[in-house]
């Protein structure tokens, strides 16, 4: 029984000593003499050598692949991956999109064919460092698109000297060649600006912004002219048609955001796609209140293009009509009155109280004395009513004899 353990245990052990050495016969070499250098402020170029064995089949195909180690917290459309034949890479990458002064990245040979598509060698840590540190030296910073582009920016601190320079991105020779400084820098309020020549709209524009101790590196926001929104009134309805599409806008698709109000109130947001050939021709329709001011908040952005949107933009149409104060003037006045009323009345009937609603004396007590004939003055509770003396002519009474003749009193 131990001696069949034995044996079983035997041929698994070189079971699994035959397959790691026949794995590292087929493994490739990696590669070796890995150095980097920055070809300018936005690309670097990594270098390495690598030898080829001996024992390589015959068609066998070696490329190199280069994988982005991407942090947690890394959210960017920046490639991470790149495969070459060719002993050297040429990276393009921006401290702002990767939130990052330096990176770490994986390099390996792969074999391709028939012969050797399972090979590969182990992978190779190389760390990249800008030649300066990231520093946030700007803010909010934007290019409005025309014939010289006009780029302006919020500086963090306005006691340091900012260096601007921008070229095309991209890796080719003519892109690396060209780094122009930023021209006629001038300054409005709390932003700094400058005018960028020869800048070609269709393609992306990368910005080095730096001082003597940081620097940064991005895509700026890019800005065009608004498109003229167009407001028709056709009876209960509004219809809103855009015009005349900014210059930086090109070809492409345009999204229009628009949020409304109605005699100040918010009502609603609405969306629409339009191509170049639906504008004037498709519309929004909105309900329409003459007595109302519809005041239009709205923005633009590109669809399937280079990302450029518009700063947004206000429309007012109509105004509000003056509101009708006869219903606010009965429910004040009328309330006001019937209490003035109501207060007069209390105050006349207290003042004459005696007369509305005079003193009765009680009968009872009146038949009680009659019945007990007692002739002494008795005093009554409360007061007896006094009739009110009328006015009477004065009557004079003349004694006649009997032969006399009657006189009149004149």
């Amino acid at each position: 029984m131990n001696w069949t353990r034995g044996i079983s245990t035997f041929i698994c052990t070189a079971s699994i000593y035959l397959t790691l050495s026949c794995a590292a016969g087929h493994a490739l070499p990696a590669p070796t003499n890995i150095s980097y250098k920055w070809l300018d402020p936005f690309t670097f170029m990594l270098s390495f050598n690598w030898e080829k064995p001996s024992n390589l089949p015959h068609g066998c195909e070696i490329k190199y692949q280069l994988e982005l180690v991407r942090p947690e917290k890394t959210h960017t459309s920046q490639t991470g991956e790149a495969i070459t034949l060719l002993n050297h890479f040429s990276l393009g990458y921006l401290t702002e999109e990767m939130d990052s002064d330096h990176w770490e990245f994986n390099l390996r040979a792969l074999g391709f064919g028939n012969s050797c598509k399972d090979r590969k060698s182990r992978k190779v840590k190389i760390f990249v460092n800008t030649t300066k540190p990231r520093a946030k030296v700007v803010e909010d910073f934007k290019c409005v698109m025309s014939e010289e582009m006009n780029c302006s920016w919020i500086p963090v601190d306005q006691s340091l000297k900012l260096n601007v320079s921008y070229r095309h991105c991209g890796e080719s020779e003519e892109d690396l060649r060209i780094l122009n400084a930023c021209d006629h820098f001038y300054s409005s309020g709390k932003r700094n600006g400058c005018y960028l020549k020869g800048y070609n709209h269709q393609r992306d524009m990368c910005v080095l912004v730096e001082t003597e101790t940081g620097m940064s590196t991005f895509k700026p926001k890019l800005v065009a002219d608004w498109p003229k929104l167009n407001i028709t009134e056709k009876g209960d309805s509004l219809y809103l048609t855009w015009r005349r599409r900014g210059q930086g806008f090109g070809n492409c698709d345009l999204k229009y955001m628009l949020c409304y109000k109605e005699c100040k109130h918010f009502k609603a947001c609405l969306t629409i796609t339009l191509s170049k050939q639906d504008e004037g021709q498709r519309h929004m329709k909105i309900p329409f209140n003459e007595q109302c001011e519809y005041e239009f908040h709205y923005n633009v952005t590109t669809v399937h293009c280079k990302k450029v949107e518009s700063n947004k933009r206000v429309e007012t149409y109509g105004r509000n009509a003056s509101p009708d104060r006869t219903l606010t003037v009965i429910s004040v006045i009328v309330p006001l009155l019937l209490c003035a009323c109501v207060i007069l009345s209390c105050c006349c009937f207290r003042r004459y109280s005696n007369i509305i609603c005079p003193v009765i004396p009680d009968p009872s007590a009146i038949f009680k004395e009659m019945i007990s004939g007692s002739k002494e003055p008795k005093t009554t509770q409360g007061n007896l009513y006094t009739p009110v003396p009328e006015p009477m002519d004065e009557l004079k009474i003349t004694t006649v004899m009997e032969n006399s003749v009657p006189q009149q009193n004149s």
